[in-house]
Parts: C-alpha cells; sequence; structure tokens
C-alpha cells in the first residue's frame, strides 16, 4: 500500500513521492523524510516505531491486540499496552466501573500475547473518569513516544454520540500521532 504525494498531518512531517511506512526506494529521487530524518534510495523506511494499543474490557480488545502484533512484528516496532479503568463521577463520589484486578487482567492478557509473539512489550494502567478516557490514552502516547496509536471502534447511537464523543475522534484530536482503528469481525459488525 502507497499512498503517494506530499504533505504533512497532525506533529507529523512527510515529503517526497511515497508516503508508505515501508517504503523502499527503486528509482532516482526517490527519497523520503519522514519525521524529521531523510531516507536516500533502497533504504528501508519504518515510521512507525512505537505503537501504543489501548485496550478495554470488549471482546474487540482481541482483533486490535492481533493487529498491533502484525504491525510490530512487520515494522520491529516497541509496544505499550493501555488500559483506562473508567470511573464515574456521582454527587457524592467517584463510583470505579470495574475493580482493579479485573482492569490489571485485561492489561496482563494483552502484554502476554504479544510477549508470545517475541514482541518487545510493556503494559501500564491508568484511571480516569468515562469523559477523561481519550485525554488518558492521549497522555500516554505522548509519554511513549507513540507513532501510531491503535484502538477498537465503540457503535453509539447519534444521540451518544452527540453528547459525548466517540474515544477515537478524541484522541485523534488530541495527538499528533496516527489513529488506527482495529477493524471488527464480522460477527460485531
Amino acid at each position: 500500500m502507497a499512498i503517494w504525494g506530499g504533505g504533512h498531518g497532525r506533529g507529523r512531517r512527510f515529503t517526497g513521492r511515497c508516503m508508505d511506512p515501508t517504503f523502499e526506494g527503486r528509482g532516482v529521487g526517490e527519497t523520503i523524510t519522514a519525521n524529521g530524518r531523510s531516507f536516500g534510495r533502497g533504504r528501508r523506511v519504518s515510521v512507525f516505531q512505537r505503537i501504543l494499543v489501548a485496550v478495554d474490557p470488549s471482546p474487540a480488545r482481541h482483533r486490535a491486540v492481533r493487529l498491533v502484533g502484525e504491525l510490530a512484528q512487520l515494522h520491529g516496532a516497541e509496544v505499550r499496552v493501555v488500559h483506562v479503568a473508567a470511573q464515574a463521577a456521582s454527587a457524592a463520589a467517584i463510583v470505579p466501573l470495574e475493580n482493579d484486578a479485573e482492569a490489571k487482567a485485561v492489561v496482563d492478557e494483552a502484554v502476554a500475547a504479544l510477549r508470545g509473539q517475541g514482541i518487545k512489550v510493556e503494559g501500564t494502567l491508568a484511571k480516569g473518569l468515562t469523559t477523561q478516557i481519550a485525554e488518558a490514552i492521549s497522555e500516554a502516547a505522548v509519554e511513549f513516544g507513540a507513532d501510531l496509536i491503535v484502538l477498537s471502534p465503540h457503535h453509539r447511537s447519534a444521540l451518544e454520540a452527540l453528547f459525548q464523543p466517540r474515544v477515537s475522534d478524541a484522541v485523534a484530536h488530541h495527538t499528533g500521532a496516527a489513529v488506527l482503528l482495529a477493524p471488527e469481525a464480522p460477527d460485531q459488525a
């Protein structure tokens, strides 16, 4: 897959003829500059060196973790798994929506799956209000220096999306990294 042209995105600047993350130059003038580094002809480029995958307790996390495993192997990337244990605010207290053991199990499962594929991976657990999940993911991506953030999609009604934007949309607006939504399994669509 190659995307041709020049231009820039949030915090990432690409110039040259081909912006494929695994571009391999074969002709005169086929030079690419990615994230401030210039690569000449015949040199393999991997833009995605640090991938952050945000997981949650839903079954869609398995697909996201598999996708990240494939991408990390392809690009030789390091991975950080992050899970934001959601909390809800009531008038009198902040109420956790899952217990710490459940939240840790979600992270540990993803880390074990990626480590089993020979990928350099670490996991982290964060806590945040349901309205702060995107911000927590974005902060984790900046702290890790992620080139790519992978999320699993969640479906909401139009009314729900009006009052609270999708986490993926909010992450895309709060970070300079590329954001990829893992495709759903056909039975989840």
